[in-house]
């Protein structure tokens, strides 16, 4: 079995538009039982919900990596940082930096 830990990687959607109406709901990814409480409170933070209920974060919110008690990295990356090559890959390097 591969004992080798990896970056995990966790998209989310951006809006130039921030049309708040609620914040994002307390019990938002309460299941994932390995990704790190505070990558997820700065999520919860960051983010809003439109009347519709979507979810939503700005365009320049860019979470730093965390490293989770399971030895894995946990990376956020936007809809906006794939659109950015040198910042996706920015990013990206930080996170592999944090596995050694």
């Amino acid at each position: 079995m591969n004992q080798e830990k990896g970056i995990r990687v966790i998209g989310f959607i951006t809006n130039e538009i921030e049309e708040k109406y609620l914040p994002v709901p307390d019990n938002y990814l309460f299941s994932e039982k390995d990704m790190p409480i505070e990558l997820i409170e700065d999520l919860k933070l960051n983010g809003w919900q439109d009347r519709s209920g979507n979810l939503w974060w700005g365009k320049d919110f860019q979470p730093n990596p965390v490293k989770g008690n399971d030895g894995n990295i946990y990376l956020c990356l936007s809809d906006a940082d794939m659109e950015d090559p040198e910042r996706s890959i920015s990013r990206m390097m930080l996170a592999q930096s944090m596995l050694h």
